[in-house]
């Protein structure tokens, strides 16, 4: 058996078969799902050492193929935890959808804020603000936090590696956390 055996397995730690002896699929889901949980056995939760690369997990875990963990391939850390997960990916779509509505209504909000607005101080194309009051900044950065944050949920946890964690999802996050706090700013300054 030559190590790595996946794309999972990228350390040395991420081989099964020198940790948990050959084809032991119950040491390693021991180790994975009960000695490492807060409190039980002889390790603790800080103390583990993946099995896998994250977001990697082995074939036949949880949801992929038969449901449990009766199926697990030992040493194949081939399928991600979105695979894992039956429902990972429609949760995901759901999301979008919940964060494209306020999104809808912002720039509703904004087009009839603009046509609220006496003839002459309206803008030609309400999309193009040219002196936006507070009301419109408020909108706009709504409209921005919604965008960001349905783009985030494209994979929200990083199971499905969809995202890079290091990139893309990092910085729509920081966009989902600098905009409220950009809003309580405008807010506060008023």
């Amino acid at each position: 058996m030559v190590f790595p055996n996946s794309a999972g397995q990228t350390l040395a730690e991420h081989n099964q078969t020198a940790r948990f002896g050959p084809h032991n699929v119950s040491a390693l889901l021991d180790y994975v799902c009960v000695e490492n949980r807060l409190g039980f056995a002889q390790h603790a939760a800080y103390n583990y050492l993946p099995v896998c690369e994250f977001p990697w997990i082995n074939k036949g875990w949880r949801d992929n193929g038969e449901p449990g963990f009766e199926d697990v391939v030992f040493d194949d850390c081939s399928i991600t935890m979105g695979q894992a997960l039956n429902n990972y990916d429609s949760q995901c779509v759901t999301f979008i959808i919940l964060s494209l509505i306020p999104v809808g209504l912002n720039i509703w909000f904004l087009k009839y804020t603009n046509e609220c607005k006496m003839k002459k101080q309206q803008n030609k194309y309400w999309f193009m603000l040219k002196k936006p009051n507070i009301n419109e900044k408020l909108l706009l950065l709504n409209v921005l936090l919604g965008l960001f944050h349905a783009f985030r949920c494209i994979d929200f946890l990083g199971y499905a590696m969809r995202l890079s964690l290091t990139t893309t999802h990092t910085i729509s996050t920081g966009f989902c956390v600098a905009v409220p706090i950009h809003l309580g700013f405008l807010l506060v300054t008023r």
